[in-house]
């Protein structure tokens, strides 16, 4: 019996195979069913729950995956061509009863994140792994991207089926090699990964530092080298966004946004939302008429 793959980690794969392998993959399995993945409800325990846009592709076997759904969360079994594609806020939880092959993309502000794995089989093309980009995306991939976010909303996989093959091809293009290794960017992509994805860590500079294992002030620093601003900023934008994703949802109450979004104080969330926007909440919510798109 051929032994069973250790998971994917950080350590990254060499860009360019894994990128042909990806393209590889896409040639022989083609997209046959989209699985638009909206917020309906606040995630349960254990579920993955990201701030940012997410696709989930099965290349082989079969992958059970837990969504929600209108009225209570069900199990959905991915076969080979179904996709995923979870909004910024929503969430899924994999159930894994059998052996397959998935391509991730995760769309992170100022890089991408790509991982082809297999789970609980051997693997049959061993250019698999994960890369993590460099660089923001190019204009027109950033593009796509937005339309991609705003189809989701209607649900309707026909609309989002071919801007998503349009984003496929741009976004595997720019899964190149570093230019140069910059010192800390691995740190800073860790930590901005942890801050998107990890609803359970405390949105603070001493509790991200620790969780990855660097020193808060180094974070501080790589926070500043890489987005020009400081961690406490980085960290409000990060917050606004969120609550912008869940009050476009109409789904929660401010006082449930607050809380969703990391404030403890609906009064202090309140506040700080009009300093950033200019208006409330609920007038922001009112307003709002496409899916607000700085992820």
């Amino acid at each position: 019996m051929a032994q069973r793959p250790a998971p994917v980690n950080d350590r990254q794969a060499d860009p360019i195979r894994l990128r042909a392998a990806m393209q590889r993959a896409l040639e022989r399995q083609p997209v046959t069913k989209i699985i638009p993945v909206l917020g309906w409800q606040p995630a349960p325990a254990r579920a993955t729950v990201s701030s940012v846009l997410r696709l989930t592709m099965v290349l082989t076997g079969t992958r059970h995956v837990r969504v929600p759904q209108p009225g209570k969360p069900q199990v959905v079994a991915m076969e080979a061509g179904n996709i995923l594609v979870v909004a910024p806020n929503a969430w899924s939880r994999p159930r894994i009863h059998a052996g397959h092959r998935v391509l991730n993309i995760d769309c992170y502000p100022t890089f991408t994140r790509f991982v082809l794995n297999s789970i609980r089989m051997p693997v049959t093309d061993h250019d698999e792994g994960i890369f993590h980009s460099d660089n923001p995306m190019k204009p027109a991939t950033r593009y796509l991207l937005q339309a991609l976010a705003a189809l989701i909303e209607t649900q309707d996989a026909e609309r989002i089926r071919p801007v998503l093959n349009c984003f496929f091809g741009e976004i595997l293009s720019e899964c190149t090699p570093w230019q140069s290794t910059v010192s800390g960017l691995s740190d800073w992509q860790r930590a901005v990964s942890l801050m998107h994805d990890d609803h359970d860590v405390a949105l603070d500079r001493e509790s991200v530092a620790q969780s990855i294992g660097i020193h808060p002030n180094h974070l501080s620093r790589l926070c500043k080298r890489f987005t020009k601003s400081s961690f406490s900023e980085f960290i409000t934008n990060l917050r606004m966004n969120r609550a912008c994703n869940y009050l476009r949802q109409g789904l929660f109450t401010v006082q449930e946004v607050a809380r969703l979004s990391g404030y403890h104080d609906e009064t202090h969330f309140r506040k700080r939302f009009k300093q950033v926007f200019g208006q409330t909440p609920s007038q922001w919510a009112r307003e709002a008429n496409t899916w607000p798109m700085s992820l």
